[in-house]
């Protein structure tokens, strides 16, 4: 066995003892040191120790010291787990290794990315390293929790029930003399609030140095006696030390939070009841008496606390309703501040607008900018404009913002309705599955004293209905839905914003249509709607211009149709609807 020198393993025996006796392994057999191939010099690692137990949490600088052999958590389990020419000796179960280079006998910290970082130069610079650490932050003794799982002693998971009757300002009682609290929610403009949110922080209202700090938090909806949960769906959400509830209608009244406290740490958070106690008008004062729900309170701190905060007393004013402080403040406020946005959106959207185009000016990339801005065209009676943004908002909102698109599209689909007016026999349709104009900008060019375009379509696009966006010679656009099932050579007359435009429509056919194995090629009538389907069906759904359509589709046919269900003819009867099979 490699010899260590005398006082390296005994100061970090001595730090882990203190907190768990049962915290460090034995030490490993020779045969075990062999069979794994440790090097000799690092026979005094696990010759002494081999690996850390379950009773303490991490204790190889924030890493978990590996045992030699065992199906997991080993390493030999973890010998894949990093490069070639390393032997892992600890891991922090977030993807990062340290592990010995065998090449140089030094300890290397391994992330998922980057390069390699010298920790230790030898064993007995690691393990002084260690017992550096622990002294520094000593380790956490572990125990059974509540679920059988192994915690760090002091965690604990206390319910909170009743959740439907919080108020704003409420504390549920917690133990150790800790509360939670509901918070006000913040302000979602620009977007619409969809079900009910309900904030929350953990906080005591005496003591500064509280311990019990919130690791999670979960919510659980038990059934009904009669095994029927609610139909709103409901979840935690968590940013930094924000956590609330969110949910797509009332929260139901079964709901239970369930809270994981970590009492062997400080509480953080806004502490809002804490300084709510100040016997002095403070900014912090006004902010928490805001979290709590006194809107009046804290504008009443703001008007006497110094320094002043304009931004937070035209916040203050207008969660009080008080509209005319909220615009004296928003007066102070610089061009393109969010608070004096939300001001004015109130009562002077002209106003608010100028901050909006400062917004998107100066942040082409924030797609909230741009909800604000299309909100306030809207308002405005802009709706071609209105559109434009929303279209740009979800694009660059995407992924982040999930929770906010259905709304988006729903305004999108709003918007645009109010910039066309279908004309003649070619209706604007409505179709919620489809939010997004056509790649292809379609220009518009003067045929004599009228305005004309020609508009190429895929029959898939012609089946779905498009919505197509219109440029005009002076750059003026506007996007407008054409009919679903519009066929080659219908023309219509519509409206794109101001103007009147003659659209004819061109179905663009591939070359081969396949039906049951025959290549053929469809003409199309200018007042049949046509809809494809992938491949035959025995029976087929499908929608038309007026509804869904269940039809038989015989064995063999290249196609079914329905007389009567496509465009009106000027005679006023109409066209087929006609289903054929495209891959």
């Amino acid at each position: 066995m490699g010899v260590v020198v005398s006082g390296t393993w005994e100061r970090v025996e001595d730090l882990v003892a203190a907190v768990e006796p049962q915290g460090l392994a034995g030490p490993a057999t020779p045969e075990t040191l062999a069979a794994v191939d440790v090097p000799e010099t690092w026979h005094g690692l696990w010759g002494v120790h081999d690996g850390q137990t379950d009773r303490i949490g991490n204790l190889f600088l924030g890493h978990w010291f590996l045992p030699l052999q065992g199906a997991v958590d080993s390493v030999e389990a973890e010998r894949e787990s990093v490069p070639a020419g390393y032997l892992p000796l600890a891991k922090d179960f977030g993807g990062a290794y340290l592990a010995l280079h065998r090449a140089t006998g030094a300890v290397h910290e391994l992330g998922e990315s980057g390069e390699p970082v010298i920790l230790a130069t030898s064993l007995v610079d690691l393990l002084n390293r260690v017992a550096a650490h622990l002294e520094k932050e000593p380790p956490r003794r572990w125990v059974a929790g509540d679920n059988g799982r192994r915690v760090p002693d002091g965690q604990r998971t206390v319910t909170v029930s009743d959740l439907a009757t919080w108020a704003v300002g409420e504390a549920r009682d917690l133990p150790e003399g800790l509360v939670v609290v509901r918070l006000r929610s913040p302000d979602p403009a620009p977007f619409p609030q969809h079900g009910s949110r309900v904030d929350f922080t953990v906080d005591h209202p005496e003591q500064a140095g509280a311990r019990g700090r919130l690791l999670q938090a979960r919510l659980v909806m038990p059934t009904t006696p009669e095994g029927q949960g609610s139909d709103a769906t409901a979840g935690v959400g968590m940013q930094g030390d924000n956590h609330w509830i969110e949910a797509t209608g009332p929260i139901p009244r079964t709901a239970v939070l369930h809270l994981e406290l970590d009492f062997g740490e400080t509480v953080v958070g806004p502490r809002p009841l804490l300084h709510a106690r100040s016997n002095r008008p403070s900014l912090e004062r006004a902010r928490a008496r805001l979290l709590l729900g006194d809107a009046s309170g804290a504008l009443a701190d703001l008007e006497q606390a110094n320094p002043s905060d304009p931004a937070l007393a035209a916040e203050a004013a207008l969660a009080a309703g008080d509209l005319a402080n909220a615009r004296r403040f928003a007066d102070t406020l610089p061009l393109g501040h969010t608070i004096r946005l939300r001001v004015y959106a109130e009562s002077e959207p002209t106003k608010a607008l100028a901050d909006a185009n400062h917004l998107v000016e100066h942040r082409p990339s924030d797609g909230r900018a741009r909800v604000w801005r299309a909100d306030l065209h809207e308002r405005l009676g802009d709706f071609s404009a209105a559109a434009a943004d929303t279209e740009v908002a979800i694009s660059l909102l995407g992924a982040l913002s999930q929770e906010h698109i259905p709304g988006l599209r729903t305004a999108l689909r709003r918007r645009r309705a109010r910039i066309a007016a279908p004309r003649m026999d070619a209706p604007i349709l409505e179709d919620s599955t489809e939010d997004f104009v056509m790649g292809k900008v379609v220009f518009v060019e003067p045929v004599g004293t009228e305005w004309g375009a020609r508009v190429h379509l895929t029959p898939d696009e012609a089946s779905a209905g498009r919505l197509v966006e219109f440029q005009f010679p002076d750059g003026e656009r506007g996007a407008v839905r054409l009919p679903r099932g519009a066929g080659n050579g219908v023309r219509s007359t519509i409206r794109v914003g101001p103007h009147v435009v003659r659209v004819e429509v061109v179905v663009d056919l591939p070359h081969a249509w396949s039906s049951e194995g025959e290549n053929r090629t469809l003409e199309f009538e200018r007042w049949d709607v046509v809809a494809t389907v992938p491949r035959w069906k025995r029976r087929v759904k499908v929608s038309g211009l007026d509804g869904l359509h269940s039809l038989d589709w015989p064995e063999g046919e290249p196609e079914v149709t329905v007389p009567g269900a496509g465009l009106l003819r000027a005679d006023g009867s109409r066209g087929q609807l006609r289903v054929c099979v495209v891959r």
